[in-house]
């Protein structure tokens, strides 16, 4: 009952020898085959490391095959515009994970925080209001907000969940 799966790769030698494209062709198609959407998501640190190289490996899989998944913090990390959002083809987006990025996180603890620590929407010092305002309607939104030392702290994942789809809906308003 999927309806998409998401691939990244975090391997430096192999998207500069065209071997994750490939490799990601192939994981579309047999996605495609299986009646379900197919994204790439980029990650700051390593391998597909932006927008640009996302863009590159959707046009290698080729039309209809392969959208982006944009999350918010790696985008604006990676140095993403809200102009550059909205300039993007709607239909190339296929899926957004919103988060905010707490301040000053420097880049050797980049990826504890991506996948430990990220920010409240709304709560951080990314132009959330103005990136969701640039998305496309017809866009998927999930909230990827893990904070781990919020439910060490006794906060339940109910609570948890609840802050964060109230702050990010305060963001539409």
């Amino acid at each position: 009952g999927a309806l998409r799966i998401n691939a990244i790769c975090m391997d430096d030698a192999m998207v500069a020898s065209g071997a994750a494209a490939d490799a990601l062709a192939e994981l579309a198609d047999m996605a495609t085959a299986r009646g379900m959407g197919f994204t790439i998501e980029f990650f700051p640190p390593a391998g597909i490391t932006s927008l640009d190289r996302a863009l590159a490996i959707v046009r290698h899989i080729g039309p209809g095959k392969a959208r982006l998944l944009i999350d918010s913090m790696h985008f604006f990390r990676t140095g993403g515009t809200v102009e550059e959002l909205s300039a993007l083809d709607p239909d190339l987006i296929g899926y957004v994970q919103l988060s905010d990025l707490p301040p000053g996180v420097a880049d050797d603890a980049y990826f504890a925080m991506a996948m430990f620590a990220r920010g409240i929407p709304g709560e951080g010092t990314l132009p959330l209001a103005d990136f969701v305002r640039a998305l496309p309607d017809h866009v998927t939104v999930s909230l990827e907000v893990p904070r781990l030392a919020d439910l060490r702290a006794g906060m339940t994942p109910c609570d948890h969940a609840a802050r964060c789809v109230a702050a990010a809906r305060a963001l539409w308003d």
